[in-house]
């Protein structure tokens, strides 16, 4: 099932973005912004993203709909633990290289 999530880089680059920006609420527009990632292709993550209640709507401001990650949700939990998990065995390399170039 996470092949119909993680189905190329755009939607990683999206949930990228989610993980880091969790507590704030962003448009649509906000996201292909700091994504780099064309409006289309946008709208087509979007759906995947509410169907997996990783997102949630936030309210709206003039006419842009803002949105904010669902952290009830058990997949951002499950992926907020990868992310930390990537993060620390990251930094353990470093402190390997670090260690192993200072000697």
């Amino acid at each position: 099932m996470l092949k119909d999530l993680f189905g190329d880089a755009a939607i990683i680059r999206v949930i990228d973005f989610l993980l880091d920006e969790w507590e704030l609420d962003f448009s649509k527009a906000d996201v292909a912004r700091e994504t780099g990632i064309s409006w289309k292709t946008i709208n087509e993550i979007w759906k995947k993203l509410e169907e997996f209640k990783l997102i949630k709507y936030s309210r709206t401001i003039n006419r842009a709909k803002l949105y904010k990650v669902n952290v009830d949700s058990s997949l951002y939990k499950a992926l907020k633990r990868l992310d930390f998990e990537i993060l620390k065995m990251q930094d353990e390399k470093e402190e390997v290289e670090a260690v192993t170039t200072s000697v």
